[in-house]
């Protein structure tokens, strides 16, 4: 694969338009479909016009075949942050979300390694753009209706991109991607609920005090219904994430908080409390109550006795 630059003629969306046999899933016949995903990206998005083209040992052309080339490919993504402006590294992570959207599992797992890099090696008002352009679109590919292979890498890089202190959430955004998460608390396959519980806990310090009241108030109603038995560990280990980042603005609903870990704690006495599931759900509470102490001592004080018990 040959390094393109765009001429000075050429537009910005032209010269980050990528190949229709891409978008269809297909590559050319003597490269693999990962390889070719991520070598077109790196080489098409790769240099500024006249200047800024890759290093050599990202290369597209010298990294030869394999999960090695293709893992080279993925990290010149790196350079394509440092070099591109910023109208160029946002037009292309809103084409890798329309990619990864449609991509088989595949294609789809290059395309999500190639947004979390730019993620991750972004300054931050890099970071920014990145987010207004791909966090709506992940948003809607995290929904319930979505695939599940979609709902996971959705997941992930929400999480990811929402654990950066630049990146600012629009009120309406965020309740939006609340009742995302929240719903995929329900699901029945653990690495999605694993995941919803991470973005959970990364979209905290984004929400108001009502929308966190809300999350709170909706995870302490449910934790307690018998129908919830088998989630509530899940439910505990969100309100742990949760802590951890936000740990003072729970104190208000410690009065809810504390209880619903106690009781989940359960009696060493109760041979029911015994199984695999219990012990891990004790292991959870005690974590989460150790992280109300740490983050939020004066307001858990009055509480300790109760939580000791």
């Amino acid at each position: 694969t040959r390094l393109r630059t765009s001429s000075p003629s050429q537009s910005a969306g032209e010269s980050m338009r990528v190949p229709p046999n891409l978008v269809r899933g297909e590559a050319a016949a003597t490269t693999p479909p990962r390889e070719n995903a991520v070598s077109s990206f790196a080489s098409r998005a790769g240099a500024h016009p006249r200047r800024h083209a890759l290093p050599l040992r990202a290369h597209p052309r010298h990294a030869g075949p394999g999960p090695v080339a293709a893992n080279e490919r993925i990290r010149s993504l790196s350079e394509v942050v440092k070099h591109a402006t910023k109208p160029r590294v946002r037009q292309l992570n809103i084409e890798l979300v329309e990619l990864l959207a449609k991509a088989d599992d595949e294609l789809r797992d290059v395309y999500a390694i190639g947004i979390k890099t730019i993620i991750n090696d972004s300054d931050g008002p890099t970071a920014q753009v990145v987010a207004e352009a791909v966090m709506e679109p992940l948003a809607a590919a995290s929904s319930a209706s979505s695939a599940e292979g979609l709902v996971m890498q959705a997941l992930d890089l929400l999480g990811s991109l929402l654990q950066r202190p630049e990146v600012e959430v629009a009120p309406e955004l965020a309740k939006a991607l609340l009742g995302s998460f929240l719903a995929q608390l329900a699901s029945s396959e653990p690495a999605v609920k694993k995941r919803a519980t991470v973005a959970l806990g990364a979209l905290s310090p984004h929400l108001g005090d009502a929308l966190l009241d809300n999350m709170v108030g909706s995870i302490l109603s449910t934790v307690g219904k018998k129908s919830a038995a088998g989630n509530a560990t899940t439910l505990v280990q969100v309100l742990g994430a949760v802590s951890r980042r936000v740990g003072w603005r729970l104190g208000r609903h410690l009065d809810a908080i504390v209880p619903v870990l106690a009781r989940s704690v359960g009696d060493e006495d109760d041979e029911s409390m015994h199984s695999d599931e219990a012990c891990e759900l004790r292991e959870t509470c005690l974590h989460a109550l150790e992280s109300l102490v740490l983050r939020c001592p004066s307001e858990v004080t009055p509480h300790l006795a109760e939580a000791e018990a």
